[in-house]
């Protein structure tokens, strides 16, 4: 029998048992299911010794610095180098190779390690070629005189922030004879002590105008408006500016016009009441007052408990409301502004507060201080060499 013949036969046994046939047609599909299910087994397996094996990472080649780099360091073949590490890990930033010859000879504005790779944000771009370009417009870089003395000894650095007195003649200001004091401006920024810029204003620049460290100088470069440097100018040609330091996030002022030699005593004594009365201030201690009004406890500054006269806690004080709670968290009072009477304080066992002494420095009445006047007047008789002598007398 011919092959085709056979298949034939087949075909008409499959066409007239159809049990036979669904058993064939099942027995294909579980062949089927099963290799498919031999295949998805082996990728799984696959990938799972690839994540265990680790896959090999595409390296990119960046520029990386040889020796640990400080600002204003110049970019060279001697201080750079090519390194590979995984393209997952390079910045976005980072410099390729083939763009160093862009950057050679320029700049750095940060600090930079060995090994850290060499980032554009780091060069000094080339939008700056000498100290012009670092006076913003609208302002004006103006260079005053200095010593050793009105430079805090040298301690000012390119960055910081000054204010600046000037000392002249009293006349200048509707006073009398000698000097007052006064300040000019306040608040300005230093851009250079001598020629020494801030590192990264000077890693900008094309023109370098220092080596970067530190030497005396007897001139400041200041960052002011065109109405300030005429002011500042105006004052160095009546008088000796004097620099002040400040904190760079203070913006607070001075708070006063001039003082005169004849102001010395006045504003002296108003400055050590002033001083006196913060400190007194910040020596009383804090009084707790209950729902009736009546002190009921002291808080101890550094903890914040509240102890009664006995010295027993009754309760924690809330920083943010003044609220004293006590352990059970009960509100008990509060922390209370208004000062303690005589009588209240020997309750509380607090020392009685000292009188103040009429007259005494940073009292009413005393010299100088609101509550008093000085009266002139000219004293019986001539003085030896035959003119008038004017006497000053306080009278409260």
């Amino acid at each position: 029998m011919s092959v085709t013949a056979r298949v034939s036969s087949f075909l008409g046994v499959l066409k007239a048992n159809k049990p036979l046939r669904l058993f064939l047609i099942a027995t294909g599909l579980a062949i089927l299911a099963a290799f498919l299910a031999i295949k998805y087994l082996e990728l799984r397996e696959a990938a799972y010794l690839r994540a265990a094996q680790g896959e090999p990472q595409r390296m990119v080649k960046v520029v990386v610095a040889s020796q640990d780099l400080k600002p204003g360091a110049v970019i060279s073949g001697a201080n750079m180098s090519a390194r590979l590490i995984p393209a997952d890990y390079v910045h976005s930033q980072a410099l390729l190779p083939g763009e160093f010859k862009r950057v050679k000879g320029k700049r750095l504005i940060e600090p930079l390690e060995a090994g850290r790779p060499l980032l554009w944000t780091y060069i000094a771009g080339s939008a700056r070629t000498d100290f012009s370009d670092v006076v913003k417009a609208g302002r004006r870089a103006l260079t005053v005189q200095v010593d050793q003395i009105n430079s805090i000894d040298g301690m000012i650095e390119p960055g910081n922030q000054i204010d600046l007195y000037v000392t002249m003649p009293a006349k200048h200001v509707g006073g009398g004879n000698g000097d007052a004091i006064f300040p000019v401006v306040q608040n300005v920024t230093v851009l250079a002590t001598g020629r020494r810029l801030d590192p990264k204003v000077q890693a900008s620049m094309s023109v370098a105008y220092s080596n970067g460290r530190r030497e005396r100088y007897n001139t400041l470069t200041l960052d002011v408006s065109p109405r300030q440097s005429a002011l500042i100018l105006a004052a160095q040609a009546a008088g000796q500016l004097s620099a002040l330091l400040r904190n760079r996030s203070d913006a607070g002022t001075a708070g006063f016009g001039s003082i005169k030699p004849g102001d010395i005593y006045a504003v002296a004594q108003q400055v050590a009441a002033e001083e006196a009365a913060a400190a007194a201030a910040a020596a009383e201690p804090q009084v707790v007052r209950g729902p009736d009004g009546k002190p009921i406890g002291i808080v101890d500054p550094e903890t914040g408990v509240v102890r009664d006269p006995d010295g027993n806690v009754i309760g924690q004080v809330d920083p943010e409301t003044g609220v004293v709670t006590d352990p059970e968290g009960n509100p008990v009072g509060v922390v209370s502004e208004e000062p303690m009477t005589p009588e209240e304080r020997v309750a509380m066992g607090l020392p009685p507060k000292p009188a103040v002494v009429p007259g005494a420095p940073g009292a009413p009445g005393a010299p100088g201080m609101p509550g008093s006047w000085v009266v002139q007047f000219l004293a019986g008789g001539n003085s030896k060499d035959g003119v008038a002598e004017v006497r000053q007398l306080t009278a409260q």
